[in-house]
């Protein structure tokens, strides 16, 4: 919206719990903040062919497409939307385009893509903290891959979180174990990991000083690029070159 002036989105997901919580929750955040929802559709999860979601979004006027599935057959969406370059930026949790590899498998279709990439430092060059590119080095010199968004982070940090704690506990005793997780205040691979007192959540926002960092990715010349937060993003939001 402060980049291009953008107001008008399209809301879709799959016929899921989550997704369509998800996808409520967007609208009411996007509608608070000026946007105008002209569409909105859930399809089934057993569907192959978006074409006709497609076309829609076209019809709507629609300058961007929030999308929220987890399949991988939403990679024929993903293809489709570029096929038949639909003049609206996709962006959304769309489980391919966290692939690493998903430019070479989808021929590059994924051009200028926004993804919700998860957890703080598992694009390239995305300095969150003195651990964050020591930890995505060493995970591409083990793997020869880069960490995709979902997974990778949390797992490693939690080996340590519960080192820690059992370290601090000094017991195996559960509620001594949960006594010293709500007193983490670790500097991860991605930000600050606190819990919230009330929740047992882990904080999130966007200082990786305070908090954890969640990260939006573009793909862009054939690579993850983050574009969000601040405190990580290495480039710009990009138009399709066919919005251009």
């Amino acid at each position: 919206n402060e980049q291009y002036g953008f107001d008008k989105l399209y809301v879709s997901c799959s016929d899921a719990a989550h997704t369509v919580a998800a996808a409520k929750a967007i609208k009411e955040s996007a509608t608070k903040s000026g946007w105008q929802i002209v569409g909105e559709e859930t399809h089934p999860m057993g569907a192959t062919d978006y074409s006709a979601l497609m076309r829609d979004v076209a019809a709507s006027g629609a300058q961007v497409i929030f999308w929220w599935d987890c399949k991988p057959e939403v990679g024929i969406g993903i293809k489709q939307w570029y096929d038949m370059k639909v003049p609206a930026m996709l962006f959304g949790f769309l489980n391919p385009l966290d692939e690493p590899s998903a430019w070479e498998s989808m021929e590059g279709k994924v051009i200028s893509t926004m993804q919700f990439n998860g957890e703080g430092g598992c694009l390239p060059d995305t300095n969150l903290t003195p651990l964050t590119k020591k930890f995505f080095d060493a995970f591409v010199a083990k793997y020869k891959e880069e960490p995709r968004g979902c997974g990778n982070v949390p797992t490693y940090t939690a080996m340590y979180l519960l080192k820690e704690a059992f370290e601090k506990a000094g017991s195996k005793d559960k509620d001594k174990v949960v006594a010293a997780l709500e007193e983490t205040n670790m500097v991860t691979v991605g930000g600050l990991l606190t819990f919230d007192p009330k929740t047992h959540q882990a904080v999130y926002g966007i200082d990786p000083d305070k908090v954890l960092v969640g990260q939006w990715l573009q793909w862009q010349d054939g690579k993850r690029k983050c574009i969000y937060p601040p405190a990580a993003a290495n480039a710009e939001i990009q138009l399709p070159p066919w919005m251009q």
